[in-house]
């Protein structure tokens, strides 16, 4: 089954969405420490890749929608959700997802999104995985598409930026958003289950150190392609 089309139980479920390294983990660690919100990390993409969903009754092996059908079932949050990361066709090596989120916000499934500057965004991700000589066309194309995508589609979108810099009024709007009341967030997120950042995960503080960082990490051939290509949607979110 979709999401959309599972039994409720008179819940309100949502996703969570971002490219990869752009603060979702951390969003959705937030999301998820308040008291009338469950967020499952990467419950579909940990199935198909590992063959079960991580959560805090330990491992489903069945199909995640069922995970999230049962939780809406025994769970007296009022809103359940997940968190994944975005990928398109462009990704082969894992699950290509962007039809997925689509299908999910035309079926009325609340989205909540978060955006980074994409120059970060690269930065963190060749501090993951190595540096390459360039910057692949997909990184560029997927940063645009989503970004095009949840401006239109969420109901609140958030940047890493002010998450990072101002969690309260962010994760206000957010709740705003899933029609529960916001609760303070704490100066640190607590270690949970599931698929994501590994460091994200294991919870820690809200830190502004990232931001800006790919000044130092970044060559500015490197800097320069991801501008020309993600500039015009750059501007729109405030990315000088």
């Amino acid at each position: 089954k979709p999401p959309s089309a599972i039994d409720r139980s008179g819940k309100r479920l949502f996703q969570l969405a971002g490219v990869p390294r752009s603060g979702t983990t951390l969003l959705s660690g937030l999301v998820d420490q308040q008291p009338d919100a469950l967020c499952l990390s990467e419950p579909f993409r940990s199935w198909v890749m590992r063959g079960g969903s991580r959560y805090p009754g330990g491992v489903w092996t069945r199909h995640p929608s069922r995970l999230i059908e049962e939780l809406c079932r025994v769970r007296s949050e009022q809103c359940i959700g997940f968190k994944e990361t975005f990928f398109t066709s462009d990704h082969r090596h894992g699950l290509p997802n962007e039809r997925f989120f689509r299908r999910n916000a035309a079926a009325g499934i609340v989205t909540i999104a978060i955006v980074r500057d994409p120059r970060d965004v690269y930065a963190s991700v060749e501090a993951s995985v190595g540096s390459r000589t360039d910057v692949p066309e997909r990184f560029t194309r997927t940063w645009v598409a989503f970004a095009e995508w949840a401006r239109d589609a969420a109901a609140c979108l958030v940047t890493y930026e002010e998450l990072a810099t101002s969690p309260g009024p962010a994760l206000e709007r957010v709740c705003e958003a899933l029609g529960i009341e916001c609760h303070a967030p704490e100066a640190t997120v607590a270690a949970r289950f599931g698929e994501g950042d590994s460091r994200a995960l294991r919870g820690g503080s809200v830190s502004t150190g990232s931001i800006g960082r790919f000044v130092d990490r970044l060559d500015v051939a490197k800097i320069a392609q991801i501008e020309r290509a993600c500039g015009e949607v750059m501007e729109i979110f405030g990315y000088a």
